[in-house]
């Protein structure tokens, strides 16, 4: 009876380890932001190191981990600039101004999720075959060109 009793214990034990590490389990290498600026400022960015966030030395790429601009942030890309894995939280701003190239790059998962907001494109978006943009807010787009 005990015995049968530490089994049923230590499986389900197991089972929400493993379930409360997968919803708060950090990979190095990711971005959040932690304010509001220019996309290639690194002062608005922090990055995982593997153990805790630490402030970016640099902007974050399509070769990051994933990418997360957080509420109530707006970021703006007024650079060239390709990203991946990137996510816009609801109530967080995600732009990109005129003359700026935004190039969303077709990595693993989803490459850009806008949630719940509405989001503005005057620059240039160039979308690479297969890459996926979802999410619950709408695109704007206003530019002189979109290509995929």
């Amino acid at each position: 009876m005990i015995k049968n009793l530490s089994t049923k214990l230590l499986i389900a034990f197991a089972i929400l380890s493993f379930n409360t590490f997968q919803i708060k389990a950090q990979v190095p290498g990711e971005y959040r932001s932690i304010g509001t600026g220019m996309w290639a400022m690194p002062g608005i960015w922090e990055m995982y190191n593997g153990n805790t966030w630490v402030p970016a030395i640099d902007k974050p790429t399509y070769n990051s981990a994933k990418i997360t601009i957080r509420s109530p942030h707006s970021v703006i890309v007024n650079s060239n600039d390709t990203i991946d894995e990137t996510i816009v939280e609801s109530g967080a701003d995600f732009s990109v101004n005129a003359g700026s190239i935004l190039t969303i790059n077709n990595g693993p998962g989803n490459d850009l999720i806008l949630n719940a907001g509405s989001y503005g494109m005057s620059g240039n978006l160039v979308v690479f075959p297969g890459a996926t943009i979802t999410g619950t807010g709408s695109l704007s787009y206003g530019a002189p060109s979109l290509h995929k």
